[in-house]
This record gives C-alpha cells, sequence and structure tokens, in this order.
C-alpha cells in the first residue's frame, strides 16, 4: 500500500555498521585497482594484443550469442506460462491475429475477450507486435501445438537476429556486443512473450544502421543524390514506422535519432559546406525517410480510428467501466479516488514527486534492479553481490568514459554526448512521470531505449577505447549476466506443469 507509513519506510543500517560497510568495500576496490594497474603496466603490450587478437574480438562475440541464445531457449521451454508480467495478455492479444488481419474495434467481441481485470486490453492500442507475433504463430502451428510456446519463439527469433548481426559485424561495431551482454533482464523479455523485446529489436536494428559505416542507412546519408542508394533510406523509414506502432516508451528514441541524423548533417562531419543545393538534398533525403515512415505507420492507425467511428476513447472508457474491477474502473477514478487501486494517480492522492523518488527508495531499487536482472512477476530478485557488482562495474565503466571524454574527445563531440545524456534524463523522467501521474510501476523496461542511445553516444569515443575498453567491459558484463540469468531466472522462476 502506498501510503504515509509506505513513505516513511528505511531500508537503512545503523550508521557506524554502513560506515564499516563502506570502508571495507573502497578498500577492497582500491586493492582491486591497485593490483589492476601493476598488471597492466608490466604486461601492457601482451594485454593489448590479447585484447587486439582474434579470440577476444571475434570468437568470445559468437560465443556469447551461443550462449545467450542457449539460455533463452532454455526459458522458453521450461518456465509456467503464469511465471511473467502480463504474459498470459500478451499471449491473448497475439492470439487474435491468427484469423485476423485488420485491427478489430474496442467492442469487438473477439477483442473483449482480451480484456482483463484492469478493463483494458492490449488490443486497444496498435501496437503491430501483436500482428508479427500472431501471423508467426499461425505459420508455427503446423508444427508446434501450443500457441503461447510459438510466440515466445517469435520472440526468441528476434533476439537470434540480432545475435547474427553481432556475429557478422563485430569488428565494426563491437558497442551491439555491449548492448546486448550489459544485462540479462534483456535476455529476460526475449525469452517469454510481451510488448517490448519487439520495440527493442527495432531500436537495436535502427543503431546499427546508424554506427555501422558500411550499413546501407549510412550509405544513402553518405550519398550524392537522393535517389542513390534508397534502399538504406527506405529500411530506415520502415524501422521509424514500426517503431511509431510500438511501445509508446520509444517514441523518446524516435525523437533522439532525428537528432542524431540532424546533428549529422550539421555538425560538418560530411564535409558539409552550406551551399544552398546541400542541403536542399538533406531535406529531400530526410522528406524521403519521413514519407516511407507515415507511409508505414498511418494507415493501420487511420483504420483503427475507422474502425472504432472516430471515438475510440469514449469506446475505451466505457468497456473499461463494464469490465474493469471497482478499483481501476474510470468512475472509481473520478469520483472516489481514494477508493482505487494504491498504485494509481500518485499525484492526485497527495504523493510529491520528493517522496516518490528520494523519501522511499523504492521506485529507484525497483527500477535498478528490474533493468539488470529482476524475474517472474518482479518478485524474483537477483543475489545482492550480483546488483553490487554490476554497481561498481557501472561506476568503473563510466569514470573511465568521463577521463577518457576530458584527455581526447573533441569539443564538438563532447557537445553531442551531453545532448545524449540529455535523452537519456528524458527517457528516465518519461517512466517517472509515468509512475507518479498514472500508474506506479517502477520497471527497468520502460528504461531500455537507454541502451541503444548510449550506444550511439559511444561512437564518439576513441578507437583504441571501443577496441580494446568495451570488448574488456563486455566480457565482464556478460559473466555478471550469466551469474544473473542461470542460478536465480532459469532456478526459481516457476516451471511449466
Amino acid at each position: 500500500m502506498i501510503d504515509d507509513e509506505w513513505v516513511k519506510q528505511s531500508h537503512t543500517l545503523p550508521l557506524f555498521n554502513t560506515i564499516i560497510i563502506t570502508l571495507i568495500e573502497l578498500s577492497v576496490i582500491f586493492a582491486l585497482l591497485v593490483t589492476g594497474i601493476c598488471i597492466w603496466k608490466t604486461k601492457k603490450e601482451k594485454i593489448y594484443n590479447f585484447i587486439d587478437g582474434a579470440f577476444i574480438q571475434e570468437k568470445l562475440p559468437i560465443i556469447y550469442v551461443g550462449c545467450i541464445f542457449g539460455l533463452i531457449m532454455a526459458m522458453v521451454f521450461v518456465s509456467g506460462r503464469n511465471g511473467h508480467p502480463d504474459e498470459w495478455s500478451h499471449i491473448l492479444s497475439a492470439g487474435y491475429y491468427i484469423d485476423s488481419w485488420l485491427p478489430g474495434a474496442v467492442d469487438d467481441p473477439e477483442v473483449l475477450k482480451t480484456v482483463g481485470g484492469w478493463g483494458i486490453s492490449y488490443l486497444f492500442r496498435i501496437d503491430i507486435v501483436y500482428w508479427f507475433a500472431g501471423k508467426v504463430s499461425s505459420i508455427l502451428s503446423v508444427f508446434i501445438n501450443d500457441h503461447y510456446l510459438r510466440v515466445r519463439i517469435f520472440n526468441s527469433l528476434l533476439f537470434l537476429f540480432l545475435g547474427l548481426i553481432v556475429v557478422f559485424k563485430t569488428r565494426r561495431a563491437p558497442l551491439l556486443v555491449l548492448a546486448l551482454v550489459i544485462s540479462p533482464q534483456i535476455w529476460y523479455i526475449f525469452s517469454y512473450f510481451n510488448g517490448d523485446a519487439f520495440a527493442f529489436f527495432l531500436s537495436m536494428l535502427i543503431s546499427w544502421q546508424l554506427i555501422d559505416t558500411d550499413s546501407l542507412t549510412n550509405q544513402y546519408l553518405d550519398s550524392s543524390g537522393p535517389g542513390d542508394k534508397r534502399s538504406g533510406g527506405l529500411i530506415l523509414g520502415v524501422l521509424v514506422g514500426l517503431t511509431l506502432l510500438s511501445k509508446m516508451n520509444y517514441y523518446v528514441y524516435i525523437v533522439f535519432i532525428l537528432f542524431v541524423i540532424t546533428w549529422r548533417f550539421f555538425s560538418g562531419q560530411e564535409c558539409l559546406c552550406f551551399a544552398p543545393d546541400r542541403i536542399r538534398l538533406y531535406i529531400k533525403k530526410g522528406i524521403f525517410v519521413a514519407g516511407i515512415a507515415l507511409c508505414v505507420s498511418l494507415p493501420p492507425l487511420i483504420y483503427d480510428q475507422y474502425v472504432n467511428d472516430f471515438k475510440k476513447r469514449d469506446k475505451i472508457l466505457a468497456v473499461a467501466e463494464y469490465h474493469a474491477q471497482r478499483e481501476f474502473k474510470p468512475s472509481t477514478m473520478r469520483n472516489e479516488i481514494s477508493s482505487s487501486y494504491p498504485g494509481l494517480r500518485l499525484r492526485e492522492k497527495g504523493v510529491s514527486l520528493k517522496q516518490l523518488l528520494f523519501q522511499n527508495p523504492e521506485w529507484r531499487t525497483m527500477s535498478f534492479k528490474s533493468l539488470f536482472g529482476l524475474y517472474g512477476n518482479m518478485d524474483i530478485h537477483s543475489d545482492g553481490y550480483y546488483y553490487q557488482a554490476v554497481t561498481y562495474m557501472l561506476g568503473l565503466f563510466f569514470i573511465l568514459v568521463f577521463f577518457c571524454i576530458i584527455l581526447s574527445v573533441p569539443i564538438q563531440d563532447v557537445i553531442f554526448i551531453l545532448f545524449v545524456m540529455f535523452f537519456i534524463g528524458l527517457a528516465i523522467g518519461q517512466s517517472v512521470y509515468q509512475s507518479w501521474v498514472y500508474d506506479y510501476q517502477p520497471q527497468g523496461r520502460y528504461l531500455f531505449p537507454m541502451i541503444p542511445m548510449l550506444i550511439i553516444g559511444l561512437t564518439k569515443m576513441p578507437t583504441l577505447f571501443r577496441a580494446r575498453v568495451i570488448p574488456v567491459f563486455s566480457l565482464i558484463f556478460f559473466i555478471l549476466s550469466v551469474w544473473s540469468f542461470l542460478f536465480t531466472a532459469l532456478k526459481m522462476v516457476q516451471k511449466i506443469n
């Protein structure tokens, strides 16, 4: 219950114990750091040769992908059908599109079958993943009987596709490896059916197109004519259009991508001379990509409004009023908000932003844990030492990034990185806003747009940093992620009956 007692909760140790534990931890970290520096100074050349070798640069990513895909498939087959957040509602939504090709009206009897206790359905909003999953499930029905298993396999194949890109592009885009191994929570969303994995998949494809210098999108952006290498613009437009039809928390990522492309055109990185014909060329390219994105996203959205008589919001409220449990009904929100579900409309209930974020650590703690390893129905926690290790490794990584930026990154790239940090802040802010104004959900999946933003920002780091530091931390985070996924997720999640 989110009330005064919830706000006043304290999870801190006595001050003396906290100081002692902190000093011990800092001493161990300092000793390990000194040891690492000594080894690096005496064995520097050998370490460099090893990191630059084929094993670290080319073979390890293949091992990562193979191991991760194996762990994901294990979770696909052994986990129970009620062991993951809202999975059954997602599965029912995908099932609607096994036989249907077009979105149904909110009050369609087949759509109403997917409405839960909240009085809403995932089908109320156009989320293209359910269409794709339904069609893949229909195809796989020839080989696999269970619909829930077919849509899980659909999600796992999305990860496999990303993994194959990593395997073939690891030398040119080592940052993609880091993005896939940095958190086992990423693996987890691909191991059961949900609406988040597909949106993350699309965001990673867009990032790959922008950071790989040989990608079709980069060839299009670098071309000298609006019609040259047009397939690259087509790919980018389709990916952006599909993202517009996916999870709404990725909208900030779309704005970020527009910023990245605009920065690319006007930052001088392409020897841009501000001649009118050059500017017109880039405007034409932008219009082409935007046009493709709108051609992909607008027809489903317009049809969805048409089939609901352009009164979709009113229909949703009517269905929610009829089907929702009392604490979730719109009338309860409107007339008896104190009787509504405790996590809804915290701002209207008098919880301040200060109380939400600072007086009680739950939002911060749960968001961090569910970004780096929280399983089941948000109730299976990894070992405390795991979260500490992740925190320290993240701290060390960003300290190295900070010093590298100060010492060797041009001021223009520093400004770009500051803008990246601004958009990452927006991604965090929208999650905070969702929990405070609408529904209290401190879930790390809402923060996943930060990951593709981060890898695009890290492209501004020096080549040696990306070639040597990134693979080392990829190995570290892979080991930590396996620790969490293997010994917590697979061990403790509810198994299939």
